[in-house]
Formats: structure tokens, C-alpha cells, sequence
């Protein structure tokens, strides 16, 4: 393989992969709204939105290791084939997955301690 040919595969998989971990954080989200009245509410839905908010949390962490091992495998394949260093996954990419998993793990998060203040909270 040339350094043209990782460069394209490596825009592809990253491309492919944070549009996966996107998607389905926004599924979730889509899921979450119609619920939402009701866990305001503390009623029978609440359990749901915390295990889902739970779960998101999982998946965002599993795909943000996929997403920096995928990038980091295809840098070092770039560096290998390439006669000087390749901008492939540099430190401007790595701070972006990071300040991404970060809105996103955050968002969660705050979904799923609104879901334990609903439960625990005196009426």
C-alpha cells in the first residue's frame, strides 16, 4: 500500500466510525424525548432512561477506544510506508475525539443523574 491509499482508508474508517458513534448517540437522544414528560414526572419510564443513559455511556467509551486504536494503527502505518512523518491523527485530532467524547459522555451523564434525582427525590 501507498501513503495514498492509507491516507484514504484512514478518512474512511475514521469517517465511518464517528458517524456510527454520532448516529447512534442521536438514536438515543430520539428514543429519551418521548419519555421525558414522564420521567419528569418519576413515573415508570424512569428506569428506562437511566439503563439507556447508561448504556450510551458504555457505548460512547467503547467507540471513542475503537475510533483512537483504528487512528493510531493506520498513523503508524502511514509513518511506516511514508519518507517523512504523515499528518495522519495528529495531536489536533486526538484533543477533538477527546473534546467530543467529552460533550457526549456529559450529556449522558446529566441525563442519567436527572433520572436518579427523579427517583430518590421526596414528593
Amino acid at each position: 500500500m501507498n501513503a495514498t491509499e492509507i491516507y484514504r482508508l484512514y478518512e474512511l474508517g475514521k469517517a465511518w466510525r464517528l458517524a456510527l458513534t454520532f448516529g447512534v448517540n442521536g438514536a438515543g437522544l430520539l428514543i429519551l424525548r418521548p419519555m421525558a414528560d414522564e420521567v419528569a414526572s418519576g413515573g415508570p419510564r424512569l428506569l428506562a432512561a437511566w439503563s439507556l443513559a447508561l448504556w450510551m455511556i458504555l457505548f460512547t467509551l467503547v467507540m471513542r477506544r475503537d475510533v483512537h486504536g483504528f487512528c493510531k494503527k493506520m498513523a503508524e502505518e502511514a509513518e511506516a510506508v511514508a519518507a517523512r512523518k504523515p499528518r495522519v491523527y495528529g495531536p489536533s485530532a486526538r484533543r477533538f475525539l477527546t473534546r467530543v467524547t467529552g460533550l457526549i459522555l456529559s450529556g449522558w451523564l446529566l441525563v442519567a443523574a436527572f433520572a436518579l434525582w427523579s427517583f430518590a427525590r421526596p414528593d
